[in-house]
């Protein structure tokens, strides 16, 4: 159960967690340490630690929902996710777990989509499945619904943003229960978490995470498809879209991505002729077997910690940037500015954003 403490504790997300057990070798002991660092970022009242009993009811919760927990040890873990910037330390799912060790291919694409795009997305699918692919979308209207439609039969994944007894939209009821019995629906939200605008990026990045591409059937230019498209490059999975005819709004996003150098799509094998050599390719790298660093942070005085610490806050807003850039501007050494920077999240101070990023909390913002 600490492993759930942990990660359920006040500021804990992914990069934290793993940040924390990278340090002191498991769960358990991060859990003592994880008050004291967020009174060192600056958090004036007791942290709020996840307890035993919270953990505990909300695990024999989940199980009588009929799900289950996937812990980001398991030998079930998704080897693609793994290797993401923040793979989550947990997740629920019902379903057919095994069907994310397949090679999967995200498939996205309007809300408001047209019919053809429908079709389109739909049939692609179903070829996908049928060449043995696990088609990866969010169960969402339009795109996602006819992707899970057309692989339902095969292999379909469903990541939503809300708690796994959540389903939205409503209108998707039948085809939540049926990916449950044929396919998987699977999450990094606690049981009972409505799902809300700011988990649907969250839940993007876990759609690419899980596949080899991530394919864009119809999208305009401020879509929300296109943050998957971008989760997908910067984790290094080829992007693929579907060419659309240039009056209609919904295809701008989707030729602006091809314009850029994404995968023109018009058949299933444009997606299985750059696919098929990086299946057998060597495994990417995974950033949950970095060696461990127990060591903490003594080359800064406790006045030089606090004086950088407001450094990097001045140098946020409310706007995420990467955090690499980030410690570039702060002249400080990689392990200083990570400690620091944990310490801050720990505080509530800065919120870690999708993507290697990071931003003030909102409430802080000027």
């Amino acid at each position: 159960m600490a492993t759930l403490r942990l990660i359920r504790t006040e500021n804990v997300g992914p990069v934290a967690f793993f940040d924390l057990l990278r340090r002191y070798g498991s769960a358990s002991k991060a859990l003592i340490t994880v008050s004291h660092h967020a009174q060192k970022g600056g958090l004036k009242r007791p942290l709020c630690l996840a307890s035993e009993e919270s953990v505990a009811q909300e695990y024999h919760a989940t199980l009588a929902h009929g799900a289950r927990f996937l812990f980001h040890d398991d030998p079930l873990y998704p080897r693609l996710l793994r290797t993401i910037h923040d793979p989550p330390p947990v997740l629920t799912y019902k379903g057919n777990i095994a069907l994310a060790k397949r090679p999967c291919v995200g498939v996205v694409g309007a809300r408001n989509a047209s019919l053809n795009a429908k079709k389109f997305a739909k049939i692609l699918a179903a070829e996908l499945s049928a060449e043995g692919y696990t088609v990866v979308s969010g169960l969402a209207r339009g795109i996602d619904t006819a992707a899970h439609e057309g692989a339902l039969d095969q292999a379909t994944i469903a990541c939503v943003a809300g708690g796994i007894d959540k389903i939205y939209p409503p209108e998707n009821q039948a085809l939540h229960a049926a990916i449950t019995q044929k396919g998987l629906i699977l999450t990094e939200s606690p049981l009972g978490t409505e799902p809300q605008g700011g988990l649907f990026p969250r839940r993007n990045r876990l759609i690419s995470g899980l596949s080899t591409g991530v394919i864009v059937v119809e999208a305009a230019l401020r879509s929300g498809s296109l943050i998957t498209a971008k989760f997908a490059l910067d984790q290094g999975r080829e992007v693929f879209a579907v060419p659309g005819f240039p009056l209609d709004p919904r295809a701008g996003g989707t030729n602006q991505l091809i314009q850029r150098g994404a995968h023109l799509l018009q058949r299933v094998g444009d997606v299985i002729d750059v696919l098929g050599s990086i299946l057998f390719a060597s495994p990417l790298s995974n950033p949950l077997d970095a060696p461990q660093n127990v060591e903490e942070n003594t080359s800064l005085s406790p006045e030089e910690a606090a004086h950088m610490q407001e450094k990097i806050l001045s140098f946020l807003s409310a706007t995420p940037i990467c955090i690499d850039e980030l410690r570039r501007e702060c002249h400080i050494s990689s392990s200083s500015f990570s400690l620091l920077l944990l310490e801050l999240e720990l505080a509530g101070r800065v919120v870690r954003a999708p993507g290697n990023q990071v931003c003030l909390r909102l409430e802080d913002a000027p």
